[in-house]
């Protein structure tokens, strides 16, 4: 998971995602995000930082965006 990835594996997965940007040949490819999206990395420290207990556990964090609108809404699911 993201959450439990050590500080080189991010650092490696950074890298793989800078050089796939260098090669997407798609002029603007944020122009159609909209939609529901689920998180599955991250190396943000608020994210991977985010407490579970004995009552509730982590299931989904993400976004919906509306690109109709222009909003982006950020969305933390717990079980």
């Amino acid at each position: 998971a993201a959450t439990s990835a050590t500080k080189e594996q991010r650092a490696r997965v950074n890298q793989w995602i800078s050089t796939l940007a260098a090669l997407n040949p798609t002029a603007s490819p944020t122009a159609s995000l909209g939609g529901e999206w689920t998180l599955i990395y991250t190396d943000a420290p608020d994210i991977i930082g985010i407490p579970e207990g004995p009552f509730a556990k982590l299931d989904r964090i993400g976004q919906e965006i509306d690109a109709d609108a222009g909003t982006i809404a950020n969305v933390i699911e717990y079980k």
